[in-house]
């Protein structure tokens, strides 16, 4: 039987507080030379931290498309980042991404999560990873939920056109094409017979879009089936991670990702 996840202990307080200026130079000049407030360091692309009794204040400059941030960020320090995410997904909370570690400082790694409240306003979950044996990183248990498809994976000719079976696919299909071949991965029943594929594969998705940059998502689902004799087949795209597993193994990958830790809906669920 897995173990039960860590129980989702609510905020305790505000971990830090994002406002957005114009004038980045300007605004380090009044928290810091008018208001007293302590720098506590600076960070790229345009980021400075002041402390206020315990409370992180973060300035932000202008966004990506050089326009400033329409409204401060209230951050949420909670000490179990993974449980309160896995917890308020249950309780029908949107997130933005996975958490993920946007900060490497001396002491402690920093992870976010980010998503919307009742009334569409972005806010963050927040927790300071320090090192010990006991420690996990987040990356280490993930929101998994089980396709309900049965998918194939096929191998053609590198100078192949896309078949007509493979166009008109409206679920799951991806598609590489490489020096060495095209490779098709799809709802099985829509490939035809004689087509070199191998059949009988079940996904698992990571829920939740994943930051690009986040570290060891498939080496957290790998590892644990590697350890039980499972192998694998994984699709990464722009917003997740999938592992395909033969049909027969459905079973053991399952208990084996949950042994590890893994939250894994049963409920088979549709592609997107």
């Amino acid at each position: 039987m897995a173990d039960a996840p860590p129980a989702f202990v609510p905020p305790a307080r505000v971990g830090q507080i994002a406002i957005p200026v114009t004038d980045l130079e300007r605004a380090v000049r009044f928290y810091g030379d008018t208001l007293g407030l302590r720098l506590m360091f600076r960070a790229p692309p345009g980021l400075a931290f002041f402390d206020c009794g315990g409370v992180r204040l973060m300035l932000t400059g202008v966004t990506g498309d050089g326009s400033p941030a329409a409204a401060g960020i209230i951050y949420y320090l909670v000490t179990d980042l993974v449980a309160a995410y896995e917890a308020l997904s249950d309780k029908g909370v949107r997130f933005l991404d996975a958490p993920h570690c946007v900060a490497r400082l001396p002491d402690h790694e920093l992870w976010m999560a980010f998503c919307r409240d009742s009334e569409e306003n972005l806010l963050a979950l927040m927790s300071e990873v320090r090192p010990g044996p006991a420690d996990r990183a987040p990356a280490s248990r993930l929101p998994l939920e089980l396709l309900e498809e049965t998918l194939a994976v096929c191998r053609l000719p590198v100078d192949a056109a896309l078949p007509d079976w493979a166009d008109g696919a409206s679920r799951f299909l991806t598609v590489s094409r490489t020096g060495e071949e095209l490779s098709i991965t799809a709802i099985q029943s829509i490939v035809p017979a004689g087509v070199r594929c191998e059949r009988d594969y079940r996904a698992l998705r990571v829920k939740s879009p994943l930051p690009l940059d986040l570290i060891g998502v498939l080496a957290a689902i790998a590892d644990p089936l590697a350890a039980a004799g499972l192998s694998i087949f994984a699709i990464s795209t722009f917003d997740t991670d999938y592992v395909l597993v033969k049909a027969r193994d459905l079973e053991p990958a399952l208990a084996a990702l949950e042994r590890a830790g893994h939250q894994v809906s049963r409920q088979a669920v549709g592609s997107p």
